[in-house]
């Protein structure tokens, strides 16, 4: 990631994404988190469009859908309205340039509802329309989600319309689902109902993107509306949650699966255990060394403290040979 101090005018953020093994070093700490809803430390703008782009960069990568090297920069708010530029831009090789734009879809008073919650304690239930609390009945839930997600397609539309991201060739848009049905809707339904939206109303919306990808819950939709639409669970990706693909892998290995498994970042992964074992051997010699040479040539000062010292590196040193007998000097053969 370019440090900010080195960014050009107008430029917040710069990643240049090298290829998929590197993904995760690449991203860094970029999107990684929000700050919680209210409070000195709450979330920005910037975190909530940081942290969308990243998943769907994630998913991107993970599809093939995205051309690597790639360079993502994301702008000043300030500047993308003044040149017409949308939240993010790619660029590569050859002056090739893509926008992506940003949004939330979401009512505002669900959102301000959530951060009055946040300072409450115990159960509390968002009133919803018309002063109820009991729940949701049948598909109401789903409703919520596709009118949600339709008003934001329409907001970001007419802007298109009207030049907001002509400094770009082409640009996508990026739905990050808030919405107060979310937690309880059932995604089969709610794309059901934005495509059916989609043949009724909402084609020439979406006409204005090139494509529209959507980020519900752990998953992302890519090119929702499109005939390459996929999804995928972020979650379970490697850059996105290393926890989460590690588990993922082990009960792939459990089941047998082993067409399915991601075989070259497991090789890497196995290997870099193996070196963050010879990382902490060369670091325990290292210390025991030092501490060897201090009582030797400084036996005035010798304490408890030293002792201990060189007593706990021959301890580390011993239990990590037992552990990993492959650490021990190799005589070469004759």
């Amino acid at each position: 990631m370019t440090l900010r101090g080195e960014l050009r005018a107008g430029v917040r953020v710069e990643l240049r994404l090298q290829g998929r093994d590197s993904l995760a070093d690449d991203l860094a700490f970029f999107g990684r988190s929000v700050g919680p809803r209210t409070g000195p430390k709450r979330r920005t703008a910037a975190q909530r469009e940081d942290y969308s782009l990243r998943r769907l960069l994630v998913a991107l990568v993970a599809l093939k859908r995205l051309e690597l090297p790639v360079s993502v920069q994301a702008h000043e708010a300030a500047f993308g309205r003044d040149n017409r530029l949308p939240d993010f831009t790619f660029s590569w090789r050859g002056n090739e340039r893509l926008g992506v734009e940003v949004t939330e879809a979401g009512s505002a008073s669900w959102q301000q509802w959530l951060s009055k919650a946040d300072k409450r304690s115990g159960a509390v239930f968002f009133p919803g329309e018309g002063g109820q609390n009991d729940g949701y009945e049948g598909d109401i839930a789903e409703q919520y989600v596709v009118h949600d997600v339709e008003q934001a397609i329409r907001r970001k539309a007419a802007k298109a319309s009207q030049g907001r991201y002509a400094g770009v060739p082409a640009c996508d848009l990026l739905l990050h689902v808030i919405s107060e049905g979310g937690a309880m809707a059932d995604r089969s339904i709610v794309l059901d109902g934005l495509q059916r939206l989609k043949r009724a109303t909402l084609g020439s919306d979406i006409g204005c993107f090139r494509q529209v990808h959507m980020s519900f819950g752990d998953i992302v939709h890519v090119d929702l509306f499109g005939n390459s639409h996929a999804w995928i669970d972020v979650s379970r990706e490697h850059a996105e949650d290393w926890v989460g693909w590690l588990a993922s892998q082990s009960e792939l290995l459990r089941e047998g699966e082993l067409a399915k498994l991601d075989a070259t970042r497991l090789a890497m992964e196995l290997e870099s255990l193996g070196r963050s074992d010879q990382r902490a051997l060369k670091h325990q010699l290292g210390r025991l060394l030092l501490h060897l040479l201090k009582w030797q040539f400084q036996p005035k000062r010798h304490s408890r403290s030293w002792r201990g010292s060189i007593d706990d590196a021959r301890g580390e040193i011993a239990e990590l040979l037992a552990e990993s007998p492959s650490l021990m000097p190799v005589s070469p053969k004759r």
